[in-house]
């Protein structure tokens, strides 16, 4: 009945086009895909599928609908997702950790919470198909990223994403600075001394999610 409500009020006032979110927090607001169904769908039955009641009302009323997901955010607050299957309980090594290697799910003024990890290739791929699935099983007429961003410039630290900017950087060493790099305690050292090559690094991953999710959807 929400739905409906909206797509009415959107014709009524002459708008064109509904932008909904389908993915919120690592969950899914449509049946039949890869991540459990949203939290605030318990009480619906189990049938309803929110975004394609939205296309076909919608496309019935002349509105396209397009899918808005959230890219890399994926959790916040004090206790974790109820089903075992979130990416959150299911693969926490996808998520991005901070400068001391752990994860930091609150909510505050330098971060709105867990957010998955663009330079892990596994959690790459799951939000690649995740986006394709919606693309390729619903008739919507466009994809939108949200949160498709790393969330501050202190998270996405993970021991995997320093060993692969370790390994990038070292290729370019002489032996001699490798040795007084592998002496320096910080978990951190080689985005301290590199942090031009560390943020185009980060910024490459994120440009990698979107143009394989956009030439796959196209």
């Amino acid at each position: 009945e929400s739905i409906r409500k909206v797509v009415e009020t959107a014709r009524a006032n002459n708008f064109n086009a509904l932008i909904v979110q389908v993915r919120g927090r690592g969950d899914a607001f449509f049946n039949g895909g890869k991540e459990p169904r949203a939290e605030s769908l318990a009480d619906q039955p189990a049938d309803f599928d929110p975004l394609q009641t939205a296309i076909d009302l919608g496309h019935a009323a002349g509105l396209e609908v397009h899918a808005w997901l959230n890219t890399f955010y994926t959790w916040s607050g004090s206790r974790k997702p109820k089903d075992p299957a979130h990416v959150v309980n299911a693969h926490p090594e996808w998520l991005m950790a901070g400068r001391d290697g752990k994860v930091d799910f609150t909510s505050g003024a330098t971060s709105e919470g867990a957010f998955m990890d663009p330079g892990n290739p596994e959690a790459r791929k799951w939000i690649h198909d995740i986006f394709l699935d919606v693309a390729t099983r619903y008739n919507v007429d466009g994809i939108h990223f949200d949160y498709v961003r790393y969330p501050n410039k202190d998270t996405g630290f993970n021991d995997s994403d320093l060993k692969q900017f370790q390994e990038l950087v070292d290729a370019g060493l002489t032996p001699e600075q490798k040795d007084a790099l592998s002496a320096d305690p910080r978990r951190d050292a080689y985005t301290l001394m590199f942090p031009n090559r560390w943020a185009q690094w980060r910024r490459d991953n994120v440009t990698g999610v979107v143009r394989g999710i956009y030439e796959a959807v196209k």
